[in-house]
Order: C-alpha cells, then sequence, then structure tokens
C-alpha cells in the first residue's frame, strides 16, 4: 500500500514508471517478431532443462537425456522452480518476462523511495528513477531468460526492506528477501553477512535491535545451510554452488598465463579436468590447481580483478543487442562505438553518460551517511566479485539501482555544497 499511495500521489514518477514498463514490453514484442529465441542464452537453455525436468520427473537436473539425469552441482532452484511452475500451469516462458518485466516497475518505485527519503527532494528522486529506467543493461536483461532481473529485484527489495519501513522486524523480512536472492545466485552469499553486521554495530546500543538483527542472520543463514546440506546428502560434500570452481578454472587462470609453458601445463590440466566424472573430484582438482595459480601470482591475479571489475562497470552492450536483433556488425572492440546499426550504437552511447554521471557524482556523497555506506557496499560487492570471471555486463546488473541512486545523492550533496561556496 506504501508503494501504491507513492505512485497515485505522484504523477511524474507514474509517468516514469509507466515509460520504463511500455518500453520494456515494446521491445519485448519487437524481439519476438524479429528473433523470438534470442531470448534463450547459453545459460538459459540449462535453467529450462532444470525446470523441466523438475516439472517432469522432480530431480534436480540440466540433463536434456531423461534416461541419465544427474543431479545438478551449478545452479540454485528458484529459478528452475519458476520455470517449473510455467510449465505446471501450461503457460509459456513469455509469461515469465512480462511478470520480470512488472517487477523493474516496483524497482522503479523502490528507487525513488530509498532516493527521496536521502535527499528530502522529490525531483532527485525522479532522476535516479529515470536513471534507471534509462539504462540499456536493464531493457536488455528484462526481454532475457535469466536470473539477473528477477535477481536484481530480490537484492533492492531487501535493502528497500531495511531502509525505507520504520518496523524493527523489517531486519527479518530482508533476511526471507536475501535468502530468495541466494537461491537465485550464489554470489550474493556474503553480502547479508556484511550488512548485518554493520547494522547490528550499529544498534549496539539497543538490545532489542540488535536481537532482531541476530534473528535476522540466524534466518538467513537457514538458506544457505539448506543447499549446503542438500549437496552433502547428493555429492557427499558440503558447498553451495561449483560456480565459483568454474569460473575460476575456466575464466580466471587462463588471464594468468603468461608463456608457451604455462600455456600447455594449463591445456593437461583442462584435459585431465574435463575428463572428471564426479562432483567431488572436480571440485577438490579445481581448487588445488586455481589456489597454486592464485598464491604464484597474487599481485597480478588483484590486478586482473580490478581490470575486469572496471570494464564489468563500463563495458558497452554492442554484442548483446547485435545478437538479439540480428544485426551483423563483425567490428570489433572500441571500432563498435562508431560503427553498426543505428539503434545499437544509441544504446551503447547512451551507457556513456550514464556510467559517466556516476563516476563524477558518486565521490560527492557523503560517507558519514550510513544508507551511502549501505548502497556502496551493495553495489561495489558484485562489481568486485565480477572480476574473478570474464567482463560481462550481466554481472553490472544487480548494482545498478544503487549506482542510480548513488548517482542522485552525489549531484544533491554537489549542488548544495556549490551553492554554499557561492553564497560564502
Amino acid at each position: 500500500m506504501f508503494v501504491l499511495s507513492t505512485l497515485y500521489k505522484n504523477k511524474p514518477l507514474l509517468a516514469i514508471v509507466f515509460f520504463g514498463i511500455i518500453t520494456k514490453l515494446v521491445y519485448l514484442v519487437v524481439v519476438q517478431n524479429i528473433n523470438p529465441n534470442s531470448v534463450f542464452l547459453a545459460d538459459s537453455n540449462g535453467y529450462v532443462r532444470l525446470g523441466e525436468n523438475l516439472y517432469n520427473h522432480l530431480i534436480f537436473s540440466q540433463s536434456g537425456d531423461s534416461n541419465l539425469l544427474r543431479p545438478d552441482s551449478m545452479r540454485l532452484p528458484l529459478y528452475p522452480l519458476l520455470i517449473s511452475l510455467l510449465y505446471w500451469l501450461d503457460l509459456s516462458i513469455l509469461y515469465l518476462l512480462v511478470f520480470i518485466i512488472l517487477l523493474t516497475g516496483i524497482c522503479t518505485l523502490f528507487i525513488y523511495q530509498i532516493t527521496f527519503k536521502m535527499t528530502g527532494k522529490y525531483k532527485f528522486g525522479l532522476l535516479a528513477a529515470s536513471l534507471y529506467c534509462l539504462d540499456p543493461i536493464t531493457l536488455y536483461f528484462s526481454n532475457t531468460v535469466l536470473t539477473e532481473t528477477l535477481f536484481q529485484f530480490l537484492v533492492l527489495s531487501s535493502i528497500w526492506l531495511v531502509l525505507i519501513p520504520q518496523y524493527k522486524s523489517k531486519y527479518i523480512y530482508a533476511a526471507l528477501t536475501f535468502g530468495l536472492a541466494l537461491y537465485l545466485r550464489p554470489v550474493i552469499v556474503l553480502l547479508p553477512i556484511l550488512l548485518y553486521t554493520y547494522w547490528a554495530v550499529k544498534n549496539k546500543n539497543s538490545i532489542q535491535s540488535k536481537s532482531i538483527v541476530h534473528l535476522a542472520i540466524a534466518i538467513y543463514l537457514m538458506f544457505p545451510a539448506v543447499w549446503i546440506a542438500r549437496n552433502y546428502i547428493t555429492f557427499n560434500q558440503p558447498f553451495l554452488s561449483t560456480v565459483l570452481s568454474i569460473n575460476l578454472f575456466h575464466h580466471f587462470i587462463p588471464q594468468l598465463i603468461e608463456n608457451n609453458e604455462e600455456q600447455v601445463l594449463y591445456n593437461a590440466k583442462y584435459q585431465e579436468i574435463e575428463s572428471i566424472e564426479t562432483v567431488q573430484e572436480f571440485r577438490l582438482k579445481t581448487q588445488e590447481y586455481y589456489l597454486e595459480a592464485i598464491l604464484k601470482k597474487p599481485f597480478k591475479s588483484v590486478l586482473i580483478i580490478a581490470n575486469t571489475s572496471l570494464m564489468v562497470l563500463i563495458k558497452p552492450l554492442n554484442a548483446y543487442f547485435d545478437l538479439q536483433l540480428n544485426f551483423k556488425n563483425d567490428r570489433v572492440g572500441i571500432n563498435k562505438l562508431f560503427h553498426g546499426h543505428t539503434f545499437t550504437l544509441f544504446m551503447t552511447w547512451l551507457q556513456i553518460p550514464i556510467v559517466a554521471l556516476f563516476l563524477v557524482s558518486f565521490p560527492f556523497n557523503s560517507f558519514k551517511n550510513d544508507w551511502v555506506i549501505v548502497l556502496s557496499l551493495a553495489a561495489f560487492y558484485f562489481i568486485i566479485l565480477s572480476g574473478i570471471s570474464v567482463p560481462d555486463a550481466r554481472f553490472k546488473i544487480p548494482s545498478t539501482p544503487f549506482f542510480a541512486i548513488l548517482t542522485s545523492t552525489g549531484l544533491y550533496n554537489f549542488i548544495n555544497w556549490y551553492e554554499t561556496k557561492k553564497q560564502a
């Protein structure tokens, strides 16, 4: 009701929300007419098979062979459960995409409310909401069968539940949405612990608030504990997901290779690990190898993480839109900023002022403000952790709402500073 009342009373906000939803729905219609299968990427097929096997066999497996359904160790269950629900209701995947697009409208409201609460100025709330709605990354990924946009909604909802409502049980509700987000993407696993630790310290003088925060941490930890227990029963090892091992071995370690000798050794290790059939041995072998490689080159490892994180922040979306809309563009690298289809170039160049505005305004935020600390931690947590993989724009999705908010609050502080200096 609080969200709806905000929307009802604020006509400009209603227009922004409406614009954001309609733009994404129109884009979905265009994609369905030009290249309907492009909503499915490589990871999408795995999620669909998981949903199918849950519906048909009640087995959590990515296997396409119903006679050989091996339990999956990579993915977590929420998104496959939603897909299996579609099968149960006899609905197409488009219903899931429309549902996720509608959730971006709620994200827009949350962004406005958080920014308005931080600045007290509705215009800066509208600016943050507009930056989010104009973001090409959200437009693209809300039209793909991937976890990114739903994950974005749950992470933002968790932060909103703590920052906006005034009741003390808000920490518990946030723990539940954090847990659901974990069941989409395991990358979030440490963020709630960091945030709840911070909130526990901030509430150390209030026994009641501190106790509620501790209870919320316990409730959140039940989510990873349940899935770790499932994997222990299934694979005889306690772990959350093998995604980290896969990213480090297949994407991060190759970037540490500096000569032919190291390349030969990696290729041999790659062949050895690819032939492994059990999850237990795969985790042990990859863990042993990537820890040894990182410890040998710690400085270069840090540089690679920093470089990849920066590229995730600024990387354009040319290839994504070219593929989804069947545009042919063989140019790569910096040339793609100047050559290609008009729409693709527009989406690419639209990213540039949005990112530039954030980079310029972010330093003006007051880091004595608890909310700025929380939002910055949430935003950069995902960007930094993306450094262990490849520079893929999808890793920026969870941080996008927080970048929009921090851009507006930074501009608000800059204007106040400028006016104060001018009066002096």
